[in-house]
């Protein structure tokens, strides 16, 4: 299996308190252009949500809960990336490029999306997890 850099990942800030912590998504040093849909999607835990592939529209999830394996395929390449809250930020996913998400853990997942593009069901391919030679 080879890798390429399909998932970019972009820090978002934290500020510690005792009470709870305060996590910045959005500020005036980090804008977020181009933002016309905001949405949350649960993941079951040990459920797989795969495979996806917009054609115009840039994801940028943030999970709120939970931990995942988020997997982008491109050209017969894969990346895979555990994400839980010991990394905190955007996980980007650029166009023309297949991703999912398996739930891992025992608890449901919590990821929010928000893309640049508003949401049209033709600008979207969605394939069987059986399509992709992919062990998760």
């Amino acid at each position: 299996m080879d890798k390429i850099n399909l998932i970019n990942f972009q820090k978002i800030n934290i500020i510690k308190n005792n009470k709870g912590n305060l996590y910045k998504i959005l500020n005036n040093k980090k804008k977020l252009h181009n933002i016309n849909e905001i949405y949350c999607s649960t993941i079951k835990p040990k459920k797989i949500k795969a495979w996806r592939l917009h054609k115009k529209i840039t994801n940028k999830f943030v999970l709120l809960r939970g931990k995942v394996i988020l997997i982008a395929h491109k050209n017969n390449k894969y990346q895979k990336i555990l994400i839980s809250k010991k990394k905190f930020g955007f996980f980007i996913i650029k166009p023309n490029t297949w991703y999912g998400f398996k739930c891992i853990g025992n608890e449901e997942s919590l990821i929010l999306n928000l893309i640049n593009k508003k949401f049209k069901e033709n600008e979207i391919l969605r394939a069987e997890n059986s399509k992709f030679n992919f062990i998760w």
